[in-house]
């Protein structure tokens, strides 16, 4: 089940998470599947977004975790835990 998703800056992809763990970027006008951003390794993607600029994509899982993508490469940058205490 797909729980959030985000336009490309230029509207010709989209990102998609949801409870199955995995984040997706889609073609918008076929929605053939250009990669996959996440293993699934996490917990439901519940957050997906793309920075202004379009340089980078963000996410959040429903553990509290944050991961942050290079949008020309695909490459996870960085992944952040919330603090719980």
């Amino acid at each position: 089940v797909v729980l959030t998703s985000a336009p490309s800056r230029d509207g010709k992809q989209v990102l998609v998470g949801g409870d199955d763990r995995i984040v997706r970027l889609l073609k918008l006008d076929d929605h053939t599947e250009l990669a996959t951003l996440d293993e699934g390794n996490r917990d439901a993607v519940t957050a997906i977004d793309v920075t202004a600029d379009g340089k980078r994509m963000l996410g959040a899982d429903a553990t509290g975790l944050v991961f942050v993508w290079d949008a020309a490469t695909r490459a996870e940058l960085l992944s952040l835990q919330a603090h719980t205490g």
